[in-house]
């Protein structure tokens, strides 16, 4: 059970340093701030695509957290070991997870000192317009177009997100822990690992977790390389290295990672369906009400 808790904290570890392209991506708040008479066709289709996201999954799209983190992180991983800078170790896979924090959590606090440095710009250009021209149009206009250079999706934007979906974040969270666990509890009594090709994922991830440098050694062949596709063994692999866990728990903790996330990810798509129906008929209901009560009048 230890060694179980320790792969899901390594994916939530994960999904939190994601959390900042989800907002990127699939934010509301970005969508409401970039819409306006101004904006081009392709922006438009751009807000159209994130309502969309936003509107199907109620959590703002914190559900891809997990997946966008995992393979962002484990990519890097994958990068900088196949140019030989770093050793596929616990300790280079956790560091990576730190550098892809650092950008991801970054870009949104630079975008929030540079807005902070437009808006005061901002300020001292109104000020300086009324003050030599006494014209409020002229300043007004002035300050709209400085507006324009405010970067969206900044830190403060992020923390209203976080403020508007953490309810929907939490409960998605809970299901996926108890999917995870039941999955794992249900299968680990009947499943051996000689059935199709259980047996060569797990010697693609033992020989991997041996692996010092990409590409990994085949297990077969000794002194060469694999000649097989191996990213989705490499992927579990990294995870099982960030929970520092043994590669037999890592490699059955990582067959029922896909159903737990494909549950929640069905729950979220269910929920946005009944929930707009439930409005629609609500809708539906007050209008009847409205025509009633305006016939009753004319009566």
């Amino acid at each position: 059970m230890g060694n179980l808790i320790q792969f899901y904290l390594a994916m939530l570890v994960l999904n939190i340093v994601a959390l900042p392209l989800c907002y990127v991506l699939f934010g509301r708040s970005k969508c409401a701030s970039m819409k306006g008479s101004d904006a081009t066709a392709g922006t438009k289709s751009e807000v159209a695509s994130n309502d969309l996201i936003s509107s199907i999954f109620k959590d703002g799209g914190a559900i891809f957290g997990k997946v966008i983190g995992l393979y962002l992180c484990g990519y890097v991983m994958w990068l900088l070991s196949s140019f030989k800078i770093l050793k596929f170790t616990e300790v280079s896979a956790c560091l990576c997870i730190v550098l892809v924090a650092v950008v991801s959590y970054g870009i949104l606090i630079y975008r929030s000192m540079r807005n902070k440095q437009a808006a005061n710009a901002s300020k001292t250009a109104v000020n300086k317009q009324k003050h030599e021209s006494g014209e409020d149009k002229q300043a007004a206009s002035t300050s709209k177009s400085l507006e324009k250079g405010l970067l969206k999706c900044d830190f403060t934007g992020f923390l209203t997100y976080i403020k508007n979906h953490y309810k929907s974040m939490i409960i998605g969270e809970v299901i996926f822990l108890v999917a995870f666990i039941l999955f794992n509890w249900v299968f680990a009594h009947r499943v051996p690992s000689s059935e199709t090709e259980r047996m060569m994922d797990l010697g693609f991830m033992m020989s991997m977790s041996k692996t010092e440098y990409m590409p990994p050694l085949d297990m077969w062949a000794a002194g060469e390389y694999i000649n097989y596709y191996y990213f989705g063994q490499y992927i579990i692999t990294y995870v099982t290295k960030v929970a520092m866990i043994p590669v037999g728990y890592g490699y059955t903790c990582g067959m029922y990672l896909i159903p737990a996330w494909a549950l929640v990810a069905v729950f979220r798509l269910v929920q946005s369906i009944t929930s707009k129906m439930v409005r629609g008929a609500a809708q539906s209901d007050s209008k009847n009400h409205e025509g009633a009560f305006a016939q009753s009048d004319s009566i």
